[in-house]
């Protein structure tokens, strides 16, 4: 069986609102450590509308300066303003990126015409694109028939699909004989590989990258240990979910040796004693999986 990858969606670390970047690079490492096949750096769970331009740059620098053979990193340069995602693509290409991933264009109701625009737009840049489809955050969501369009006209070589629709993940299989397929959210991870996809981007993977590598290296192995550990999985994104997503991530990796690292703003963070009431749960929830 050909090998899936886990490539983990890498929170960005602040502290007092500024970007923790020594923080960033331990992360890395600890990510290597554990397994992890990769990186999407700077993506939706790395806060990516919240970062200028210039620190979106020092990031994907620092991460592109730890990829191996065997540790990919993959900068998440998307923009509402093309001029600035091809800057960010120019700039993580000179320093050696491999593949560049893209959100689909965001707050306004784009039309697929201009989708393709984009598109097109940043695969004159030369490098392998990953469209990144997000349609609950991006306002964007496309046809079969569009993104097949899509993935021709901009010459893309992955795709990764957030959706929690497995009628969605079905749809889009097809779509394996053009490119690689990435499952986005860790609810569906289970289902994506069952039906062939290639892989996952998990969000999880930042406090718990042994779990989720067992689940991928079971699924189509085992299904009844498979099954539990999607369930084991679900329970761990619910409770994050539930405590702010992004923030709970964040505090989950105290858990792991980490500072207390925060959101930006305007996202609100844990006020202390929410911080330690989540973390005796999040602690709960990891000694019931056995993490």
């Amino acid at each position: 069986m050909k090998k899936r990858k886990i490539i983990c969606a890498i929170i960005t670390p602040f502290r007092k609102n500024r970007v923790d970047y020594e923080g960033f690079v331990s992360l890395l490492k600890f990510l290597k450590e554990k397994r992890t096949d990769g990186v999407l750096v700077c993506g939706t769970t790395g806060e990516f509308p919240l970062l200028s331009l210039s620190e979106r740059k020092r990031l994907i620098k620092l991460a592109l300066e730890e990829e191996t053979s065997k540790f990919q990193v993959i900068p998440h340069v998307g923009d509402v303003r093309v001029k600035d995602a091809r800057r960010l693509g120019t700039f993580a290409k000179e320093l050696g990126a491999s593949l560049l991933a893209a959100v689909t264009p965001y707050y306004y109701r784009w039309g697929f015409r201009e989708v393709v625009q984009y598109f097109r737009s940043l695969s004159e840049l030369g490098t392998k694109l990953m469209v990144y489809e997000i349609p609950e955050y991006a306002n964007v969501k496309l046809s079969l028939s569009e993104l097949k369009k899509l993935i021709v006209e901009s010459n893309a070589t992955a795709l990764k699909e957030s959706t929690t629709e497995p009628k969605r993940l079905r749809e889009i299989l097809p779509l394996k004989e053009h490119v690689s397929l990435f499952v986005g959210s860790d609810a569906m991870i289970k289902k994506g590989l069952e039906l062939g996809f290639d892989g996952c981007v998990s969000a999880l993977a930042n406090f718990v990258p042994e779990l989720v590598r067992r689940l991928v290296e079971s699924t189509g192995i085992d299904g009844r240990k498979a099954e539990r550990l999607q369930s084991q999985l679900n329970e761990i994104r619910s409770l994050c979910k539930k405590e702010g997503g992004i923030r709970a991530i964040k505090a989950a990796l105290q858990l792991r040796g980490f500072p207390a690292w925060e959101v930006r703003e305007p996202f609100v963070n844990f006020a202390p004693e929410e911080r330690n009431r989540f973390l005796e749960e999040m602690k709960r929830s990891l000694g019931r999986v056995g993490c």
